[in-house]
């Protein structure tokens, strides 16, 4: 029966005896249905989808109003026009997994393999993401859940740094779970949602002056092996965790090749080593052969534990003790890498070479580590200066004409 809906006409309806249920459908919009039955009325909406004839609940009647109802009614009516099945979008909505669900059982999974960087993106979700977002499904976090997110740490007090990690890790994570079509993500709430300025960062360098301290006061360390370590770091510019695992069968000594076998990256990458990293190697090949005895011969690696024969797991305490010492307390191991970089481009190496020193893929990393001193800038502009002193210091008065400068 078509009716025009209205309270008045919906509540008057009665199931006629011997029924179980009676179904009216709208005048005014198209597709909509009311149908009451014992436990009492509810509002429908039918349509066509690829030949088939389809109907999904819209709700009960006297929580929803007819203008409810109708608002509704369009709504699937519109997704119909566009060529989706309201349904199956139902279906996908139901199916689709919270965020927990997705890291645990897709994510980590997946960047065991594919991101050496995974620890960092585990302990991420745990510590912060896990408790805003962790029993909520993708597909009702929205844009405006992350940007409060991230503006809640930033209140908590955590680091800006910080901070965009997570949003990055959020905009992988929903990018991924659109191109791996998890049911119901359709959308990346995370995308357009701008980092921190984080206007944080550090430039130290060890001067030459500095890195007499620190090797006085390496010297003094209880680990025999960090004064070698941190004097590779100078002179090659790679990174601790590099030196540490570096072994002797990917150091070509004749070559002046080392071979990183796996790299930040995840590829392979190769350094170029200086006569005097070269020569520094055959100092520790002999102090090596010195402190262990017998016990060095076979041992495979660069800079052994004399204890374990392994890769040292950290020598922050060491460095912490000895940098203290040398009264250089704020500078961190990396900042070797960047004295490194810097003492470079300040001798006149393109930023293109240092790039391929450093191993860096692209080349505005290098150009962070690129710190020119005030006294090479300064060298810079007086060149500049130099070769256009004589527009000031012509005695004659200087007269264009016809586009070219000539002397009175």
């Amino acid at each position: 029966m078509r009716v025009d809906f209205d309270a008045k006409t919906l509540e008057s309806v009665t199931i006629p005896q011997g029924k179980q249920k009676v179904t009216l459908t709208d005048t005014r919009t198209r597709g909509l249905q009311f149908e009451l039955r014992q436990s009492g009325g509810h509002f429908s909406y039918r349509y066509s989808y690829q030949g088939r004839q389809r109907g999904i609940p819209i709700g009960p009647y006297g929580v929803l109003k007819v203008t409810d109802a109708r608002r509704r009614a369009v709504e699937l009516a519109r997704m119909v026009a566009l060529g989706q099945d309201p349904l199956n979008i139902k279906d996908e909505q139901r199916l689709c997994p919270t965020f927990h669900q997705f890291f645990i059982q897709k994510y980590l999974p997946f960047v065991k393999v594919d991101k050496r960087s995974w620890p960092t993106d585990e302990s991420l979700y745990r510590n912060h993401i896990k408790d805003a977002f962790g029993e909520i499904k993708l597909n009702q976090i929205t844009k405006g859940k992350v940007r409060d997110f991230l503006h809640s740490k930033i209140g908590s007090g955590s680091a800006k740094g910080t901070v965009n990690r997570m949003l990055v890790l959020l905009r992988y994570s929903f990018n991924l779970a659109i191109e791996w079509e998890v049911a119901g993500v359709t959308e990346n709430p995370a995308k357009g949602v701008k980092p921190f300025q984080e206007n944080n960062k550090i430039e130290r360098y060890v001067t030459q002056e500095e890195s007499l301290a620190l090797k006085a006061a390496l010297e003094q360390s209880v680990n025999p092996l960090l004064k070698y370590i941190i004097a590779y770091l100078l002179v090659t510019g790679a990174r601790k965790q590099e030196a540490l695992r570096a072994r002797w069968d990917d150091i070509d000594l004749n070559a002046n090749v080392w071979r990183i076998p796996l790299s930040k990256s995840g590829k392979v990458r190769h350094i170029t080593l200086s006569e005097t990293a070269v020569d520094f190697l055959m100092l520790v090949k002999t102090n090596n052969a010195t402190l262990l005895g017998q016990k060095f011969d076979g041992c495979p690696y660069v800079f052994p534990n004399p204890i374990t024969l392994k890769p040292f797991c950290n020598v922050f305490y060491a460095w912490d003790t000895a940098r203290r010492l040398a009264g250089l307390p704020e500078v961190r191991i990396h900042d070797l890498r960047h004295t490194f970089a810097s003492t470079l481009v300040n001798n006149g190496v393109s930023l293109y070479e240092v790039q391929k020193l450093l191993g860096h893929a692209h080349i505005r990393t290098t150009e962070r580590y690129a710190h020119l001193k005030q006294e090479r800038l300064q060298e810079s502009a007086e060149f500049a200066g130099k070769t256009f002193a004589h527009i000031l210091n012509t005695p004659d008065p200087i007269i264009v004409t016809g586009g070219m400068a000539l002397l009175k």
